[in-house]
Protein backbone atom coordinates (compact mmCIF):
# COMPACT_ATOMS: atom_id res chain seq x y z
CA UNK A 1 0.00 0.00 0.00
CA UNK A 2 0.85 3.70 -0.04
CA UNK A 3 1.00 6.18 2.82
CA UNK A 4 -0.23 9.71 2.23
CA UNK A 5 0.72 12.40 4.73
CA UNK A 6 -0.59 15.86 4.64
CA UNK A 7 -0.87 18.99 6.78
CA UNK A 8 -4.44 19.56 5.62
CA UNK A 9 -7.53 18.45 7.46
CA UNK A 10 -8.78 16.53 4.44
CA UNK A 11 -7.09 14.44 1.76
CA UNK A 12 -8.27 13.09 -1.57
CA UNK A 13 -7.36 9.52 -2.44
CA UNK A 14 -8.09 7.21 -5.32
CA UNK A 15 -9.22 3.78 -4.22
CA UNK A 16 -8.27 0.90 -6.52
CA UNK A 17 -9.77 -2.57 -6.04
CA UNK A 18 -7.41 -4.77 -4.04
CA UNK A 19 -5.10 -1.92 -2.92
CA UNK A 20 -4.71 -0.59 0.63
CA UNK A 21 -4.26 3.12 1.25
CA UNK A 22 -3.37 4.63 4.63
CA UNK A 23 -4.18 8.30 5.10
CA UNK A 24 -2.53 10.23 7.95
CA UNK A 25 -4.15 13.56 8.75
CA UNK A 26 -2.21 16.15 10.72
CA UNK A 27 1.31 14.83 10.21
CA UNK A 28 3.84 15.70 12.92
CA UNK A 29 5.63 19.03 12.43
CA UNK A 30 8.78 18.87 10.30
CA UNK A 31 10.84 21.51 12.17
CA UNK A 32 9.43 21.97 15.68
CA UNK A 33 11.11 24.49 17.98
CA UNK A 34 11.04 24.29 21.78
CA UNK A 35 11.01 27.87 23.10
CA UNK A 36 12.05 28.14 26.74
CA UNK A 37 12.67 31.08 29.01
CA UNK A 38 11.64 33.07 32.02
CA UNK A 39 9.00 35.78 32.36
CA UNK A 40 9.82 38.67 34.69
CA UNK A 41 8.10 41.84 35.85
CA UNK A 42 10.25 44.55 37.42
CA UNK A 43 13.13 42.06 37.73
CA UNK A 44 11.09 39.48 39.68
CA UNK A 45 9.56 36.25 38.41
CA UNK A 46 6.06 36.57 36.96
CA UNK A 47 4.58 33.57 38.77
CA UNK A 48 1.08 33.07 37.42
CA UNK A 49 -0.42 32.97 33.98
CA UNK A 50 0.52 31.72 30.57
CA UNK A 51 2.50 32.43 27.43
CA UNK A 52 0.49 32.06 24.23
CA UNK A 53 1.98 32.00 20.72
CA UNK A 54 0.17 32.95 17.51
CA UNK A 55 1.91 32.37 14.18
CA UNK A 56 1.86 35.28 11.74
CA UNK A 57 -0.11 34.68 8.55
CA UNK A 58 -1.82 31.51 9.73
CA UNK A 59 -5.18 30.58 11.14
CA UNK A 60 -5.41 31.72 14.76
CA UNK A 61 -6.96 28.44 15.95
CA UNK A 62 -4.48 26.24 14.07
CA UNK A 63 -1.39 28.21 15.08
CA UNK A 64 -2.24 28.90 18.73
CA UNK A 65 0.03 27.25 21.30
CA UNK A 66 0.10 27.95 25.02
CA UNK A 67 2.19 27.11 28.07
CA UNK A 68 1.66 27.77 31.78
CA UNK A 69 4.20 29.91 33.61
CA UNK A 70 5.84 28.16 36.57
CA UNK A 71 6.38 29.49 40.09
CA UNK A 72 9.90 30.60 39.12
CA UNK A 73 8.64 32.44 36.01
CA UNK A 74 9.79 29.72 33.61
CA UNK A 75 7.88 28.48 30.58
CA UNK A 76 8.39 25.93 27.79
CA UNK A 77 6.43 26.28 24.57
CA UNK A 78 6.66 23.81 21.67
CA UNK A 79 6.01 25.48 18.31
CA UNK A 80 5.35 23.51 15.12
CA UNK A 81 7.87 25.47 13.06
CA UNK A 82 10.17 28.50 13.04
CA UNK A 83 8.89 31.87 11.82
CA UNK A 84 7.28 35.10 12.95
CA UNK A 85 5.04 34.90 16.01
CA UNK A 86 3.26 37.11 18.49
CA UNK A 87 3.80 35.87 22.04
CA UNK A 88 1.21 37.06 24.55
CA UNK A 89 1.83 36.94 28.30
CA UNK A 90 -1.21 37.23 30.56
CA UNK A 91 -2.50 36.20 33.95
CA UNK A 92 -5.31 34.24 32.26
CA UNK A 93 -5.97 33.02 28.72
CA UNK A 94 -7.52 35.88 26.76
CA UNK A 95 -6.44 38.38 29.40
CA UNK A 96 -7.24 41.88 28.10
CA UNK A 97 -4.14 43.25 29.83
CA UNK A 98 -1.90 40.66 28.17
CA UNK A 99 1.43 41.94 26.85
CA UNK A 100 2.38 41.22 23.23
CA UNK A 101 5.91 40.41 22.06
CA UNK A 102 6.47 40.17 18.27
CA UNK A 103 9.34 37.69 17.76
CA UNK A 104 11.11 35.78 14.98
CA UNK A 105 11.84 32.18 15.95
CA UNK A 106 14.87 30.73 14.11
CA UNK A 107 15.11 27.21 12.68
CA UNK A 108 16.77 25.50 15.67
CA UNK A 109 15.63 22.62 17.91
CA UNK A 110 15.55 24.83 21.06
CA UNK A 111 15.49 28.60 21.45
CA UNK A 112 15.98 30.54 24.71
CA UNK A 113 13.79 33.64 25.03
CA UNK A 114 13.32 35.56 28.27
CA UNK A 115 10.35 37.95 28.36
CA UNK A 116 10.45 41.09 30.54
CA UNK A 117 7.03 42.63 31.07
CA UNK A 118 6.98 46.43 30.85
CA UNK A 119 6.29 48.34 34.06
CA UNK A 120 4.73 51.52 32.66
CA UNK A 121 1.39 52.64 34.12
CA UNK A 122 -1.28 55.27 33.54
CA UNK A 123 -3.34 56.30 36.59
CA UNK A 124 -6.55 58.31 36.34
CA UNK A 125 -9.81 59.26 37.99
CA UNK A 126 -13.20 59.69 36.35
CA UNK A 127 -15.58 62.22 37.86
CA UNK A 128 -18.38 64.61 37.04
CA UNK A 129 -17.58 68.29 36.54
CA UNK A 130 -18.29 68.92 40.22
CA UNK A 131 -15.79 66.18 41.29
CA UNK A 132 -18.24 63.39 42.13
CA UNK A 133 -16.48 60.08 41.36
CA UNK A 134 -17.98 57.84 38.68
CA UNK A 135 -17.70 54.12 39.47
CA UNK A 136 -17.95 51.25 37.00
CA UNK A 137 -17.03 53.33 33.95
CA UNK A 138 -15.09 51.40 31.30
CA UNK A 139 -11.78 52.83 30.08
CA UNK A 140 -10.69 51.48 26.71
CA UNK A 141 -7.06 51.92 25.64
CA UNK A 142 -4.87 51.07 22.68
CA UNK A 143 -1.44 51.93 21.33
CA UNK A 144 -1.66 54.63 18.68
CA UNK A 145 -0.68 53.63 15.16
CA UNK A 146 -0.15 49.94 15.89
CA UNK A 147 -2.40 46.96 15.38
CA UNK A 148 -2.93 44.43 18.15
CA UNK A 149 -4.57 41.06 18.60
CA UNK A 150 -6.76 42.85 21.14
CA UNK A 151 -8.18 45.09 18.39
CA UNK A 152 -10.70 42.29 17.82
CA UNK A 153 -12.46 43.79 20.85
CA UNK A 154 -11.57 47.43 20.04
CA UNK A 155 -8.58 47.52 22.38
CA UNK A 156 -8.25 46.74 26.06
CA UNK A 157 -10.53 47.67 28.92
CA UNK A 158 -10.44 48.38 32.65
CA UNK A 159 -13.24 49.74 34.84
CA UNK A 160 -13.14 52.60 37.35
CA UNK A 161 -13.48 51.68 41.04
CA UNK A 162 -15.86 53.19 43.64
CA UNK A 163 -13.70 56.35 43.84
CA UNK A 164 -13.64 56.68 40.02
CA UNK A 165 -9.99 55.61 39.87
CA UNK A 166 -8.41 53.30 37.29
CA UNK A 167 -4.92 51.99 36.60
CA UNK A 168 -3.59 50.75 33.26
CA UNK A 169 -0.64 48.41 33.92
CA UNK A 170 2.17 46.76 31.97
CA UNK A 171 2.39 49.48 29.33
CA UNK A 172 5.33 49.87 26.97
CA UNK A 173 6.57 53.41 26.23
CA UNK A 174 4.25 54.71 23.49
CA UNK A 175 1.39 57.09 22.79
CA UNK A 176 -1.98 55.69 23.83
CA UNK A 177 -5.56 56.51 22.93
CA UNK A 178 -7.98 56.39 25.89
CA UNK A 179 -11.76 56.25 25.51
CA UNK A 180 -13.76 56.72 28.67
CA UNK A 181 -17.14 55.04 28.75
CA UNK A 182 -16.51 53.13 25.50
CA UNK A 183 -17.69 49.54 25.25
CA UNK A 184 -16.88 47.96 21.92
CA UNK A 185 -18.36 50.28 19.27
CA UNK A 186 -20.45 52.43 21.62
CA UNK A 187 -19.26 55.62 23.31
CA UNK A 188 -20.32 57.50 26.44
Amino acid sequence: GRVLCCDEVEASVEVVDGETIHVVLGAPPKSPVLVTGRVTEGGSAFREGSVMALAEGGSILESMKAAKIGADGSYALKLDKPGDYTLIVGERMGDESGVEFPVSIPEVPTFALDLALPVGEIHGRISTRDGTPLAGIPVNYEVEGRGSIFMLDMGRNVTSDDDGRFVLRRLKPASYTLRVGARNFGTF
